[in-house]
């Protein structure tokens, strides 16, 4: 898979010769991707768990372009800035 930072929490992820847009803080922080997985499926049933009241973000509700997208933010961009604010925390 590879991973391109797209701007404000949006991630493009070509897998397969396709590439698809996620967005990682629609549906309440769970994600969303333009992938016919998550369009068909996982986009349904996260509109039946709202409807019912009981939504809850998580790896259920993922497609893999979503985690794969927020494995990425993770290592290249909040981790990082942990580290640079918690210098003594690194094993050397």
């Amino acid at each position: 898979m590879e991973i391109e930072d797209y701007g404000r929490a949006r991630v493009l992820v070509t897998s397969h010769g396709q590439t698809f847009l996620v967005d990682l803080v629609s549906f309440d922080l769970n994600g969303g991707c333009t992938c016919a997985h998550f369009l068909s499926r996982l986009k349904p049933e996260i509109n039946r768990a709202r409807e019912l009241g009981n939504f809850i973000p998580g790896h259920f509700f993922r497609c893999p372009h979503i985690r794969a997208a927020r494995d990425f933010i993770l290592d290249q961009h909040f981790l990082p800035r942990l580290l640079e604010l918690y210098p003594d925390n690194e094993d050397s």
